[in-house]
């Protein structure tokens, strides 16, 4: 069922229409029509080439050339997860404006990235999130591209998102918060101050966060942190972030469906069936909640939408779900693992902000939400400036200029052309960040250090979110988790990188020419999200009189 899902019934179909002239034809007779057949597409293919080097729109901006003739190029990049590092470099290389596609232009600039992403600007999602519509009419807030179906679908979301929502969801958050902390120091005495074996915090970042979207979401406790049983989420989270990373950039490959058994055949095998069943189990107690005709029974975030299901097809509930599961903890989960990752790395960070957290709060139980944890000031750059370094989505979110164009930064685009700014390039534009690859939360205090002027250019080009109609909803909710978990942690425990090789898991390596060369970078792989690996720590419990947790 799984396997007939994705390839679905094409090659059943072709053989099916070409079965009764095959029968009919001599081998000459075929040789000649597929030598034919070939030669026109040749033929048709050289033209297009042509044109797009030539004569089309774009051909005035610079960029790898391969990349004027074919979308072949990103998707290669995409495939590999490297496509924000070759942004950033063909931006190094070209200017700020690229040319990146047969149809699509890079922009890295500030006002770029307003004129393209703002209010009231001339521009659309583009036509390559098609592909993640998983099936017929299963529109999501990602996905959907008309703008009032986006603006009534958000609307809703955002209800279960409120302030309210939020500070009603807390104790729960705590609640997992405080179980991630427990598990991370399990294996550590107190007495003697023993360090715990080594944390992959990969792992348990992202158990953290989808045991806070399942039960935030829908109101279930899925118990990651605590148990295995649900852990196959990730490889599927994974999987389908890396597809629709592909598709995202050579839209036209999603028709066919090769890319399951010429490029991911490997990956595909590792959704056992055992995970497949799981998946399927999931998406039925899913649908059972939909169908729930008590209300009162309905919980989560998607109580607020299931009210109102019969707006909403069974798809496009799916399709929110499944996006509220991928988008709301996968992007925590990488921020909360470059947090640790750089803290680990810079030791005077790292003893700065544990005197603020330690200096403002008497006992971890009063790390909450409100005017104290607010007042962290330098918890809060450090979230930035991880942010800043190590985007949770750092590629380019592709948007299509509609009729009559656009002016982005000052340069003309035609109607129908993709245009995007690389969150990852941006943030690592010296004229906006300088030293942009040196983790430097005061960048974000005003200060002896940090003019008015360069804090408001900064701002300006700081886009971890998105912005305008089109920014995650879930921001605050993002930042709360983050905030209030590393808050904790910081009070409860020291922690060290590692020792031997696991000191470098998540580091760059030096001598490599693809961007991968810093070793004190998180290095990220970039699909619809961003994945990792690491960092490797060890924590030991504070030995405190009076110590509360």
């Amino acid at each position: 069922m799984f396997l007939t899902t994705l390839f679905g019934l094409w090659p059943t179909k072709i053989l099916s229409a070409l079965s009764w002239p095959i029968s009919n034809l001599s081998s000459t007779s075929i040789a000649r029509y597929i030598g034919g057949a070939a030669g026109f597409f040749a033929l048709k293919f050289v033209c297009k080439c042509v044109y797009r080097i030539t004569w089309h729109p774009l051909v005035k901006y610079p960029g790898p050339f391969l990349a004027s003739v074919t979308d072949l190029y990103a998707a290669y990049h995409g495939f590999l997860g490297d496509i924000h590092l070759d942004i950033w470099q063909c931006h190094e290389k070209y200017g700020p404006f690229v040319r990146y596609g047969p149809n699509r232009l890079l922009v890295n600039s500030s006002n770029g990235l307003h004129d393209i992403y703002g209010h009231g600007q001339n521009f659309q999602k583009s036509k390559a999130y098609l592909p993640m519509v998983p099936e017929e009419g299963g529109w999501c807030t990602l996905t959907c591209i008309d703008k009032s179906m986006h603006r009534y679908k958000r609307r809703l979301i955002t209800q279960g998102l409120s302030d309210d929502a939020l500070k009603a969801f807390e104790p729960s958050l705590l609640a997992h918060i405080d179980i991630f902390c427990h598990k991370l120091g399990e294996g550590g005495l107190r007495r003697n101050g023993q360090w715990t074996e080594p944390r992959n915090m990969n792992d348990y970042d992202k158990w953290l966060t989808l045991d806070v979207m399942g039960e935030f979401g829908f109101g279930e406790r899925m118990g990651l942190l605590e148990s295995s049983k649900h852990r196959f989420i990730i490889d599927v989270m994974h999987f389908y972030s890396w597809v629709m990373g592909f598709y995202e950039q050579f839209p036209g490959i999603a028709k066919l469906r090769l890319e399951y058994v010429l490029l991911f055949g490997r990956r595909l095998l590792r959704l056992n069936t055992a995970a497949q069943d799981q998946w399927e189990d999931w998406k039925d107690r899913f649908a059972a909640s939909v169908l729930q005709e008590d209300q009162s029974q309905q919980k989560g975030l998607f109580s607020t939408v299931l009210k109102l299901r019969n707006n909403f097809s069974l798809s496009e509930l799916w399709a929110e779900g499944s996006f509220l599961m991928l988008a709301g903890s996968d992007t925590s989960a990488t921020t909360l693992s470059g947090l640790f990752f750089y803290l680990a790395h810079n030791p005077d960070v790292h003893q700065t902000l544990e005197k603020e957290i330690r200096s403002s709060f008497a006992e971890s139980d009063a790390i909450i939400s409100g005017p104290q944890l607010s007042s962290c000031v330098y918890l809060h750059a450090c979230i930035n400036e991880t942010l800043r370094m190590s985007p949770s989505t750092p590629g380019a979110p592709w948007r299509e200029a509609q009729a009559g164009g656009a002016v982005v930064d000052g340069n003309s685009v035609p109607a129908g052309c993709d245009v995007g700014t690389c969150i990852y390039a941006l943030h690592h534009r010296e004229e906006y960040f300088p030293q942009s690859y040196a983790f430097v939360p005061e960048r974000w205090l005003s200060g002896a250090l940090v003019s008015s002027e360069q804090l408001k250019a900064a701002h300006k080009a700081f886009n971890p979110f998105s912005l305008g109609p089109r920014g995650c909803p879930g921001r605050s909710l993002a930042l709360l988790q983050i905030s209030l978990t590393l808050a904790r942690v910081l009070f409860d425990f020291d922690f060290r990188l590692a020792e031997g090789e696991l000191a470098h898991v998540g580091e760059g390596t030096p001598g490599v020419i693809n961007g991968r060369h810093r070793v004190s970078e998180f290095q990220l792989s970039a699909h619809v999200t961003a994945s990792s690996k690491g960092p490797q720590l060890q924590f030991r419990a504070r030995n405190i009189e009076g110590f509360k947790r």
